[in-house]
């Protein structure tokens, strides 16, 4: 039975990973072709495929000499680059807040002052009652400034800093293999939308770190039987990124279903019991306090505006399953009232599905799987680049976003091949590998289901990495 399971597993990844590598080399000449400019992207990718040549058939050494230095101790010097990257950028690239970000950010600064009503009524933070932690978050940092933006984006660049040491925590604990865990921080370190995102006021900034630790200390609490204190942690960190980026669930399925298959019912109780009591206390504790002290009016796992809405937006063909204003508009229509809007919704959703032709939804899902995932940069260029201040640096990438969008989707290229060539050998697979393709899956079809952009699959993207790596590189399994 697990091994059907194992192998539809690994057929169904890398067929999924094919779609998207194919929509990941073809969408660059999209962005060719809408900014006009053409010999700049061109020279780009020529010098991408030049460098990668050079690299593979190993001219000047490099290759060995790349393969020789990640024998050494570089940990510290990977994570010197990757705070080095944010900072940069942060500093060269001054985002502004923008959308949901900006309202997040500009209502932090009443909130700071004692006044609530935004997570009242029908208001956005009540409507939206999981975006109240990453609020309350920024109204701390009116207390040092009244222009806080700066501190803030320091501290992105601290977390997603500690995002890398925490990659390269995670993956020695699986390979038992410090070389290859200094691949796994490198890649993390010059992931462009880990950088990227700095400059922005994204919720995913303060959870990537932590989901990360929370992957660690479960399969830590695996390989040590009689440690309970790793569950616990791996429940707590998982239940932090969570108030951050309410998708967590998606990580307790995942912890349930490999532990259960692949390590048996006496890991599933011992570990997965101890790590889902420590996932919600945090969360019970924190909205009832949040509830009771009257900050908020609802639990911060009860929005007012049910969920139904992002599903009947995820179903807009014409949106590509987008934020669309007609959909958009539904709440306000019913006066914000959650059950005519949910059955509403509800009904709009039947009506779609089950009258639209299955040879235009199949076409319609497999686009909202690639534009979600195929794009290198996960949304952080539209994000960061077109609404920074103007300095020589942003004013280039501004002008060239062809470009940037070949170097983020070359490096995405390379670990989405990687995966292709991993699932296309059993042998290749480490029992572990399962854990993060049921990961990928449960937030596939999150987003299948649900709005699609393509930010949303930030939070996630890092699993590319651990899912690639043992290509050509000296790995010991724990099976």
């Amino acid at each position: 039975m697990v091994n059907y399971f194992s192998s539809f597993l690994r057929y169904a990844m890398k067929t999924v990973v094919i779609f998207i590598c194919i929509f990941t080399i073809l969408i660059p000449f999209y962005f060719i072709i809408e900014t006009k400019k053409i010999i700049f992207p061109i020279l780009t990718l020529f010098l991408l495929i030049l460098t990668t040549y050079i690299y593979i058939k190993d001219r000047f050494n490099i290759k060995t000499t790349i393969f020789n230095l990640f024998e050494r101790n570089i940990t510290f010097y990977i994570l010197v680059l990757a705070f080095a990257l944010r900072l940069m950028w942060v500093l060269l690239v001054p985002s502004k807040p923008e959308s949901d970000f900006a309202l997040m950010y500009n209502t932090a600064a009443s909130v700071a002052q004692g006044h609530y009503q935004s997570f009242h009524g029908t208001a956005y933070f009540a409507r939206f009652a999981h975006d109240t932690i990453t609020v309350l978050y920024f109204s701390l940092f009116y207390n040092f400034s009244n222009s806080p933006l700066l501190l803030i984006k320091i501290l992105n660049i601290f977390f997603q800093t500690f995002a890398v040491y925490a990659m390269y925590l995670l993956i020695n604990e699986l390979y038992k293999d410090k070389k290859v865990s200094r691949y796994a921080a490198f890649f993390m370190a010059i992931f462009p939308p880990y950088i990227m995102y700095c400059s922005q006021v994204v919720s995913e900034n303060m959870a990537v770190h932590f989901y990360l630790l929370s992957v660690y200390y479960f399969f830590k609490s695996l390989h040590r039987e009689k440690n309970y204190l790793y569950p616990l942690l791996a429940g707590l960190f998982l239940s932090v990124g969570n108030l951050f980026r309410m998708v967590g669930i998606v990580f307790i399925i995942a912890y349930l279903m490999y532990t259960l298959l692949y390590k048996g019912f006496k890991d599933l109780v011992r570990t997965c019991i101890p790590l889902v009591i420590a996932f919600l206390l945090p969360l019970l504790f924190i909205s009832n306090m949040l509830f009771h002290n009257n900050i908020t009016d609802t639990q911060l796992w009860n929005s007012k505006e049910p969920y139904h809405t992002s599903i009947l937006k995820g179903t807009n063909i014409k949106s590509l399953g987008r934020w669309n204003e007609e959909d958009a508009a539904l709440p306000d229509k019913y006066n914000y009232d959650t059950e005519l809007v949910k059955n509403e919704a509800t009904k709009i959703i039947k009506e779609r599905l089950t009258t639209t032709p299955i040879y235009i939804l199949i076409p319609f899902y497999i686009g909202k799987l690639v534009f979600q995932w195929g794009l290198g940069d996960f949304g952080a260029y539209d994000w960061t680049v077109p609404n920074a201040d103007l300095t020589f640096v942003s004013s280039f990438f501004n002008s060239n976003k062809a470009s940037v969008i070949i170097i983020c989707n070359f490096i995405l290229l390379i670990f989405l091949w990687k995966i292709v060539k991993k699932t296309s050998k059993k042998e290749n697979i480490n029992s572990f590998d399962y854990f993060f393709i049921i990961l990928f899956a449960g937030y596939v079809l999150l987003y299948l289901i649900t709005e699609m952009q393509a930010r949303y699959a930030f939070i996630i993207s890092w699993i590319f990495i651990p899912i690639s790596l043992s290509c050509n590189l000296k790995r010991k399994s724990l099976q």
